[in-house]
């Protein structure tokens, strides 16, 4: 949860923003509470503190001191329970807090902590059991496009089905463009560009994600960033990483396929050219496997190519030879 969803529940009506904010989207992951002068030292990122000023009440420079400090921990913000040890905040703070955003919250006198502390804290543990589910969806539904080699488009169409957000992959190995959707609209703009006017620039209001293992860029996942609701970018990114990943997969395996296949089509070739054949059906059964049909008759060309066989020949000739 973020500090601006914390001061929009309705259990903790009656906190006030007092500074900073302009880092209202900071994100909570826990709550903590501060009331020992050395308390910011355990300050491990992403909490908000809560505090009721009284290590600090006696020195206006103290909490200054402890902003500067929860900030350089990485604390999300800081909730002070004012109205009892301190009555106002300095004006030193207020600006030290708009200047590094940094949220400083009043809390109603009362507000117990755990008043505070459980709703946040239901409110973060239901959160991350919703994205673990999400998670483990995202996982059994790319792990079955996987095993049953579904195909580019459908990958993609798991995707959009997912986030919510139409996607593109651009191939740029077998230099293709792929649709989850072909009327949306980041599929209409994809539509009116050729392939080698495809730039990732072109397009920076759209989620651009690289496809690429270690050693191999195969293309870029394009996400529509403009539409769709119920967008978590969480769970999102974990959908696109694993969409990546069957389409690296899907990639590979069909890489290696033509490899084989230039193979067993060149042996199949030369077989036809030197008559290494036993039967007519098996030259159309090897030819199917090619999209090739000889059925109706065909003409087989050797064409030699810059006479290479004679220079090969006079290559291996003696020297005295090649001078007569």
């Amino acid at each position: 949860m973020t500090i601006e969803e914390l001061l929009e529940l309705p259990s903790l009506s009656g906190m006030e923003l007092l500074a900073g904010k302009t880092g209202i989207k900071r994100r909570i992951s826990t709550v903590t509470v501060v009331d020992t002068p050395d308390g910011a030292t355990w300050i491990k990122g992403s909490e908000f503190v809560i505090t009721t000023a009284f290590a600090i009440k006696d020195d206006n420079k103290l909490i200054t001191e402890l902003i500067y400090q929860l900030h350089k921990g990485n604390a999300a913000g800081l909730g002070i329970k004012t109205g009892r040890f301190m009555k106002d905040i300095p004006s030193e703070a207020i600006k030290a807090a708009d200047l590094l955003s940094f949220p400083i919250i009043s809390i109603p006198e009362k507000y117990a902590f755990c008043d505070i502390i459980n709703p946040a804290l239901s409110l973060i543990v239901n959160r991350q059991s919703s994205q673990l589910m999400q998670s483990a969806t995202i996982q059994r539904e790319f792990l079955e496009l996987a095993v049953n080699d579904n195909s580019v488009p459908e990958i993609l169409h798991t995707l959009q089905s997912l986030v919510g957000r139409s996607a593109v992959f651009v191939d740029i190995h077998f230099r293709q463009f792929y649709y989850s959707d072909y009327n949306s609209h980041l599929s209409r703009q994809m539509q009116n560009i050729g392939f080698d006017e495809f730039s990732p620039e072109l397009f920076p209001q759209y989620i651009c994600h690289t496809v690429a293992n270690r050693t191999e860029k195969f293309g870029y996942l394009l996400i529509d960033g403009n539409k769709g609701t119920g967008f978590d970018s969480d769970v999102a990114q974990t959908a696109v990483e694993y969409a990546s990943i069957v389409l690296i997969l899907r990639i590979q395996t069909r890489i290696s396929n033509r490899h084989i296949e230039e193979k067993y089509r060149d042996v199949f070739l030369e077989d036809l050219l030197i008559n290494n054949v036993k039967t007519e059906n098996e030259i159309h059964n090897r030819a199917s496997l090619y999209g090739w049909s000889f059925r109706s008759g065909g003409l087989v060309a050797a064409i030699d190519i810059n006479n290479i066989k004679k220079i090969l020949h006079q290559g291996t000739r003696p020297r005295d030879q090649r001078m007569a």
